[in-house]
């Protein structure tokens, strides 16, 4: 499997439905763990406008700490909706 052509079909993909959308860019939910982080890598290949969401409800601070890590590396903006209240 060549995984960078993996990586530039889906990224393609993510732009060709921003485009259709007729949006600026997309809204990723960044948990801190892998599934978001991939999707946060992979949008960022796409070259589009990435806000990042980090919405701790109770969980480990470890958890924001690294959905903030992520989006750092992958997102123009960052985020948090403390869904503690």
């Amino acid at each position: 499997m060549n995984c960078q052509k993996v990586v530039d079909v889906i990224a393609a993909w993510i732009a060709k439905q921003i485009e259709a959308a007729n949006v600026d860019g997309i809204v990723i939910g960044l948990s801190g763990g892998i599934d978001s982080t991939v999707v946060a890598a992979l949008a960022h290949s796409s070259d589009v406008r990435i806000t990042g969401v980090v919405m701790p409800c109770g969980s480990d601070p470890q958890d924001s700490a690294d959905a903030y890590l992520g989006g750092a590396a992958d997102c123009d903006e960052v985020v948090e909706l403390d869904l503690t209240a």
